[in-house]
């Protein structure tokens, strides 16, 4: 059972120490680009490509506590209340656009990457090759 806990422990602090890495990454986008044309685009992109990655890892063979991370980088890249805050700042149809889609951008990385990781993994599987 205390390993257990231990374990559930080293998911939470992976999960945290992501959130930290991708709110860092999305400050700085912002900071970068922060026209609301560029917002838009950052926004969409960013959402589309982590949780690519999200699905990809989830999909895979990934430890745990790399899921825990991965998970924590871009649920904070694609913080929906980030957007929102930025978003009532912009003219309306950039407001309504990002809160539209984005939403649509990370179902569809999510799809992608976990087509793609569920792909990789039946073909390792299939070829006899184990994740170590």
């Amino acid at each position: 059972m205390p390993s257990e806990n231990r374990s559930g422990t080293r998911e939470i602090a992976s999960i945290i120490a992501g959130s930290a890495v991708g709110a860092t990454i999305r400050y700085a986008a912002f900071q970068i680009w922060p026209a609301p044309v560029n917002l838009l685009t950052v926004t969409l992109i960013s959402g589309i490509f982590s949780f690519a990655l999200l699905g990809f890892v989830l999909a895979s063979n990934a430890d745990a506590q790399v899921r825990a991370f991965v998970a924590g980088v871009c649920g904070a890249i694609t913080s929906v209340s980030a957007y929102v805050a930025v978003g009532i700042s912009q003219p309306p149809w950039i407001a309504v656009t990002i809160l539209t889609l984005t939403p649509v951008s990370i179902v569809a990385g999510l799809i992608a990457g976990a087509l793609l990781g569920v792909s990789i993994t039946g073909r390792q599987k299939s070829a006899g090759v184990q994740n170590v």
